[in-house]
């Protein structure tokens, strides 16, 4: 973004992920991003996950419950799992929730992370997060309100709408919001994903992020209740509206939050559709949003009053930066007066597949639109972005059912006419030809595990979805424009996969399995098309991580990994996805590295300790024998039936056997 008077301007970029498309399944939640499959633009959030109800002593349920501490932190470079110290923590008022622990980057960075409440922000104890890195520069995340000069809660200034909520149920003694009068029935709003809404550096620099969450509503109960349930509204999801900076957090406080700053940018999002006939026409987005944004025909076609009208819905983003130049002699800044003045604009198509209907990234146009002194706009071309649809299932599975075909980026036509193709390892698994890894816990392949239940089917599906990690991507920077350019093309080679047991606290038990993704032992990249010279050639080997990781039969494994010339190391769990060795060889043919880096480590030093809140499983003694149907005594002493497909090992008592499980 453009620079401004003072403090840094933020970073905002598209990201696209293409693994991120992999991690798709059917028993996920596959939505796309607002940008398009594959793509995001994170502004940061923090996020909770809870457990269904079901799950938590509520028959039939099929709301959200308490699931205990966890949250997840994504934020640039201090990003991660959030541990709560369990030895710092203060009881007290549930009310709290874990706003008395001391919490840290399960990779601990040296992020101080605060977990606070007292907001206004539409939760029912006004969480907020509080995160400072080690420059000193504090984020806020669900505030909703400017933070006062000292960091706490307000009420001054217009909401950011950064706190997203869903109603979530307490049932039991303990939990945050429960009430011994209502029992099974206590519930509150609880967040779900607090986003950024404020940075402040430490020369009193501020930055303010606000959204437009997307709202909806559901017969809350209605499960254990005979389908009587009670219309309850929650936040589904929502996308970034603006950013401000060029601005002291101090001038907005004096100001009660009306001081303008000297720069903005407004994230315009919306839908339109286009009758065969013509005639644009607008609508109102999800959540009341004025839509003026143009779009495209074709799609799905609707007949109505004897006409055909073909529809498509086609997402603009609408970026636009903007700043006002109110400066004395000396170029320090005014207090805040004069409008904004538009200085660049940049629109993103998103628009439906021709074949799977799920939304795809086409274009991003830059438009440059300060015309203070007389000059017309500029528009670039735009950059387009072509897609190729892989399915996501390995084939062969009886019964048979669609392959779950994704787009995934294939061509991307840059604004002088290059291009940058990819291509994917494909077929890694397949029941057809045989190819497929031993067992989930014996692993090594480029396809995982999925279990899950299909609709109306008792009995869970084990299923096998695939990865495709990129195998070359090729360089064209337009000959035609650029004379004598040549084609650069850099493939990849990659070694075993690792696949760690998922030791999540809410995971269902009977879908556990290893689907945990830890990266590849070693990548190999070759640099050159072999017609311009000798192709260069390097190769990075990485921890994996999966010493300890438990195996079907509930032993652990004792792993180590080694580079070309580092020897044998421990691959601990603390080290996943670390490099290991970097090497670099004399050329594309070479066996041997010529140089290369091993990196060491002297051990973890623990700064949170959390026992994750799970349970106790336990079958009644029969005899000699252990019932076919366990329980499940949660850390309030509460039992839930469980299936008798448990590793049954562990402590024995008077008519029982305890078994520790998460």
């Amino acid at each position: 973004m453009p620079p401004t008077l003072g403090g840094s301007a933020p970073q905002v970029a598209l990201g696209y992920d293409s693994a991120s498309v992999d991690g798709r399944t059917s028993s996920t939640n596959a939505q796309a991003s607002w940008i398009g499959d594959g793509w995001d633009l994170n502004s940061g959030f923090v996020e909770r996950s809870y457990k269904p109800c079901d799950k938590a002593g509520i028959a039939g349920s099929g709301d959200q419950c308490w699931g205990g501490a966890n949250l997840t932190l994504s934020l640039g470079g201090h990003s991660g799992e959030l541990v709560p110290d369990d030895a710092s923590c203060v009881s007290g008022d549930p009310k709290n929730e874990q706003s008395m622990c001391t919490w840290r980057l399960k990779n601990d960075d040296g992020t101080k992370v605060e977990f606070l409440t007292g907001a206004t922000n539409g939760t029912w104890n006004g969480s907020y997060l509080k995160v400072t890195d080690t420059a000193g520069t504090v984020y806020y995340f669900g505030l909703n309100h400017l933070p006062s000069a000292t960091g706490a809660p307000t009420a001054v200034g217009p909401e950011s709408r950064s706190a997203w909520t869903v109603p979530v149920y307490s049932p039991n003694a303990g939990d945050p919001c429960y009430d011994a009068a209502k029992g099974k029935g206590s519930w509150c709003q609880t967040a779900w994903r607090w986003n950024l809404d404020y940075v402040v550096d430490v020369h009193n620099n501020l930055t303010t992020y606000t959204y437009a969450p997307e709202t909806n509503w559901y017969a809350r109960g209605g499960g254990q209740n005979r389908g009587s349930g009670t219309n309850t509204e929650y936040t589904r999801g929502g996308t970034l509206a603006s950013i401000a900076y060029g601005q002291l957090l101090s001038d907005q406080l004096g100001a009660n939050g009306a001081y303008q700053a000297a720069s903005r940018i407004d994230f315009g999002i919306g839908e339109a559709l286009r009758g065969r006939r013509g005639g644009l026409r607008t609508r109102p987005a999800h959540g009341g949003q004025r839509l003026e944004l143009a779009g495209r025909s074709a799609g799905q076609a609707v007949r109505r009053a004897g006409h055909l009208l073909e529809l498509r819905a086609e997402l603009l983003v609408d970026a636009v930066a903007e700043h006002h130049h109110h400066l004395d002699p000396l170029g320090r800044r005014l207090p805040s007066g004069g409008p904004l003045r538009a200085c660049a604009r940049v629109q993103v198509a998103v628009q439906l597949g021709e074949n799977t209907q799920i939304p795809w990234l086409q274009t991003v146009k830059r438009i440059g639109k300060d015309t203070f002194n007389g000059q017309s706009e500029q528009e670039l071309p735009a950059v387009t972005f072509a897609d190729l649809l892989l399915p996501n299932r390995v084939d062969g599975l009886v019964p048979a059912r669609p392959r779950y075909n994704r787009p995934r980026m294939e061509l991307i036509t840059t604004e002088t006419g290059g291009t940058i193709g990819v291509e994917y390892k494909q077929n890694s698994c397949q029941r057809t030809t045989g190819t497929m890894p031993a067992s989930a816990d014996n692993n090594t392949l480029a396809c995982y595990n999925v279990k899950w239940y299909d609709t109306g089917v008792a009995a869970m599906v084990d299923d096998w979805f695939l990865r495709y990690p990129v195998a070359s991507v090729t360089v064209d920077p337009n000959s035609n424009l650029i004379a004598g350019a040549v084609t650069k093309t850099t493939s990849y080679e990659y070694g075993d996969a690792a696949w760690h047991r998922n030791d999540g606290a809410l995971v269902d038990d009977k879908s556990r399995t290893w689907d945990q993704f830890r990266g590849f032992a070693k990548v190999t990249v070759v640099t050159g098309s072999g017609q311009d010279g000798k192709k260069s050639k390097s190769s990075t080997s990485y921890y994996q991580g999966m010493d300890g990781d438990l195996k079907a039969d509930g032993s652990k494994r004792s792993l180590a990994v080694a580079g070309p010339t580092s020897g044998a190391k421990t691959d601990s769990d603390w080290l996943s996805g670390r490099v290991l060795e970097s090497d670099v060889y004399a050329d594309a043919d070479a066996t041997a590295p010529q140089s290369w880096t091993v990196n060491t480590s002297s051990g973890p030093s623990d700064t949170a300790t959390h026992k994750r809140s799970a349970c106790r499983i336990w079958w009644p003694l029969r005899g000699d024998h252990l019932d076919q149907r366990g329980y499940c005594e949660d850390q309030h002493r509460h039992p839930h039936h469980l299936d008798g497909d448990h590793h049954r090992r562990g402590e024995r008592q008077p008519g029982r056997q305890f078994i520790e499980y998460g």
